[in-house]
């Protein structure tokens, strides 16, 4: 799937790692500062760039008085989930040209649903 933000094309596999949502129906979002794409399934927020599965959480912590106080949200990451691809735009922008990375060494959870997606369509 190629995402085209603010002049930026960006290229990941199109089944959302979580359950294999349809990315290309996602919002696009800014999130801590981060571009993503949220999964219109269950939320979840991908960085366009990296791939990585992207919250805002909160940490715990205990105060003088023993009580559990939350920090203020902040943006956390899952590590990286969705794969993406390398893209090049040749020709002043006429012609894009994508690396498949899926035969690069190691696996990432979406790897399974975008196999899933092309058994199923």
């Amino acid at each position: 799937m190629l995402l085209n933000v603010r002049g930026q094309v960006f290229c990941m596999d199109q089944a959302c790692y979580h359950h294999g949502g349809p990315l290309v129906k996602g919002d696009i979002e800014e999130l801590g500062g981060k571009t993503t794409i949220k999964c219109p399934w269950h939320a979840y927020h991908i960085a366009v760039e990296t791939g990585e599965g992207l919250y805002k959480g909160v940490d715990m912590t205990m105060t003088s008085s023993g009580k559990l106080q939350p920090s203020s949200p902040r943006l956390k990451s899952k590590g990286v989930k969705q794969r993406t691809h390398f893209v090049e735009l040749r020709n002043d922008g006429q012609d894009i040209y994508v690396a498949d990375s899926s035969a690069i060494p190691g696996t990432k959870a979406s790897d399974r649903k975008t196999q899933l997606w092309h058994c199923i369509h």
